[in-house]
């Protein structure tokens, strides 16, 4: 398989993983009514997007140079990255507001059941796949866009864990749990 392909066939797998959990936790998210897993499913479709991107950028990045760029077209990898991040930056800054309300104003926890927990763990299991995945490309590959994808995916099994925490403390009776987790 070429180091082309590699990167292309992680990044699209990727694509689908991003597209089927962001879904999922929204859909729960939206059913028990869970701030924090709404947050993460919001924070999975910026990772959607991202994904596409880099997708897309790995695509071009390993072109020659050309007249145009005489240097190649590897800085797109680079740039894509520095987008990505003002797009979290953004999401994370609505949910702080709307987490800060919810805190202010003593909004009812949601309603716990095992599903919002299997949802998550899957999630995890998924993220850890694809980080492991994307490591390996990127190694194989020396992308610096799959590099960071495979640190982000496994730094967002941190965020699952939050969420985790923050329904088990709104399971205990801790109405805020749920906000402070988002």
């Amino acid at each position: 398989m070429t180091s082309q392909h590699s990167k292309t066939s992680v990044a699209a797998i990727s694509i689908f993983a991003s597209g089927g959990m962001a879904a999922a936790k929204f859909v729960v998210g939206i059913a028990i009514g869970s701030l924090a897993l709404i947050s993460e499913a919001l924070h999975s479709s910026i990772d959607l997007v991202a994904t596409i991107i880099t997708w897309a950028v790995v695509r071009v990045s390993d072109k020659p140079a050309d007249d145009e760029h005489h240097y190649g077209h590897g800085k797109l990898e680079s740039i894509s990255a520095l987008g990505v991040t003002a797009l979290l930056y953004v999401l994370a800054g609505g949910i702080l507001v709307e987490a800060y309300s919810r805190l202010s104003e003593g909004t009812p926890p949601p309603t716990i059941s095992a599903v919002p927990f299997v949802v998550l763990v899957i999630d995890i299991v998924v993220n850890l796949w694809r980080a492991r995945a994307l490591h390996r490309a990127a190694r194989e590959t020396r992308s610096q866009a799959l590099a960071a994808d495979a640190l982000h995916f496994a730094s967002d099994v941190m965020g699952s864990l939050a969420v985790i925490a923050g329904l088990v403390l709104a399971a205990l009776g801790f109405w805020w749990g749920d906000a402070a987790a988002a």
